[in-house]
């Protein structure tokens, strides 16, 4: 079973410089370990993961998107380490860089409001590539959504309620305007909480 091993073919892959490879053998291992409740190896892992996705985001210029959601990814299952063991600035500092990231994605992308609506008026000699920026701002949107929610039950947790409940009812209407189901039912969730 060659699953008890990732963490050893990451590291292996690293050394090499095989950068692709090592990433992923990292999240695995990263996953395995948080799957089995290994906390330290787990941060250990993704910590290296995202160490490498920023090497490779400042090399690999054609491949940033796909190397922003893995990061975003990453970062949701990092978070939850964290809370694990209840280190909160962490925590706080990882969302942080998570919002950050999906934000730069967001301008890069043009996907402000102003950017949206430009989405929404193009005519039908762009459709292809207006499904795909759709399709782009929905998932950046729901990764927003997702870190929001995190930052809102984050700020339950350590007694800032209005914070909570600020953070977790743009969270709600952001993810309303989507039609984002499980985000919204996440923010409600919060709100309820506090």
């Amino acid at each position: 079973n060659l699953s008890k091993y990732y963490g050893d073919v990451a590291y292996h892959y690293d050394k090499a410089e095989v950068l692709d490879k090592a990433m992923d053998y990292y999240k695995k291992a990263g996953d395995k370990a948080k799957k089995d409740n290994n906390v330290e190896d787990g941060i250990n892992y993704y910590t290296s993961f995202l160490r490498i996705n920023a090497i490779e985001q400042l090399q690999e210029k054609n491949k940033t998107i796909q190397l922003a959601f893995r990061e975003i990814g990453v970062r949701k299952e990092l978070n939850d380490l964290y809370d694990l063991k209840g280190r909160r600035d962490l925590q706080e500092q990882n969302l942080t860089t998570a919002l950050e990231k999906i934000e730069k994605e967001q301008r890069r992308k043009g996907e402000s409001e102003e950017g949206r609506e430009n989405i929404k008026q193009e005519n039908k000699e762009g459709e292809q590539e207006r499904k795909i920026d759709l399709w782009h701002y929905g998932l950046m949107a729901s990764f927003k959504i997702d870190i929001l929610n995190e930052f809102g039950r984050m700020h339950e947790l350590t007694g800032k309620y209005e914070k909570s409940m600020e953070i977790s009812k743009e969270g709600m209407n952001l993810a309303s305007d989507i039609g984002y189901r499980k985000g919204e039912a996440s923010s409600l969730h919060n709100i309820g909480r506090v």
